[in-house]
């Protein structure tokens, strides 16, 4: 069977790859619902899609740390209001997302200090802004006037003014005429707690999204 935990988000698909639904609002049933020792899954809501009983599907499972699991099932029940099916031991492990797969954003962070080698770099108040360009589960790519160097250990503020990471810098990003477009940076010594505010986040950028895509159609 699949891991139950840390897994944050569920999306069904159908078997061309098409997104139906994702949710974080799902629950791996009571034992008593298992079918030959298949897990039973239930998603329950409001104006759920009407899927046909029997119809095949992918069930992705995303965890914290970037997994992605896929699962070939079929629908047992889909209502409006609940939709039903059962997973086995039949799955497929994608690749790993933590490092590679990135969400595009246009949001502030600023940095209050930063370390370079031994020497510690305060800026003054309202410190150092700097735009997060893209975001994943294991770091950032920012931009900013200021010159860091690889290696620089960051203190960032970004999503919320209580969330501060220590990001260091990996790589320096030039045109090819030299000029610094950015900084590719790594997030170092992240908590569980850290972990779950960046998947949220990353979740909800997700979904605003598809939301703007559905109304340029």
């Amino acid at each position: 069977m699949i891991k139950k935990d840390n897994i944050i988000r569920l999306e069904i698909r159908d078997i061309e790859g098409k997104l139906i639904l994702s949710t974080q609002s799902f629950e791996f049933a009571r034992d008593f619902f298992n079918i030959g020792g298949k897990e039973f899954i239930m998603i329950k809501g409001n104006k759920l899609p009407e899927i046909p009983k029997g119809e095949p599907i992918d069930a992705m499972f995303y965890y914290r740390n970037g997994t992605r699991i896929k699962v070939r099932t079929g629908i047992d029940v889909a209502s409006s209001q609940q939709i039903n099916f059962h997973i086995g031991n039949d799955y497929i492990v994608m690749e790993e997302r933590r490092n590679s797969y990135k969400t595009y954003v246009n949001i502030d962070g600023i940095v209050a200090s930063f370390k370079r080698g031994d020497d510690i770099y305060d800026f003054e108040p309202p410190y150092l802004k700097v735009n997060i360009q893209n975001i994943n589960l294991g770091g950032v790519f920012i931009s900013t006037p200021y010159e860091f160097a690889v290696d620089d250990l960051m203190s960032l503020q970004l999503i919320k003014e209580d969330f501060i990471l220590e990001t260091r810098v990996l790589r320096i990003q030039q045109d090819e005429e030299g000029k610094v477009l950015g900084y590719g940076c790594c997030f170092e010594q992240v908590r569980q707690s850290q972990e779950e505010v960046i998947s949220r986040f990353i979740f909800d950028c997700q979904l605003a999204e598809r939301e703007k895509a559905k109304g340029r159609t």
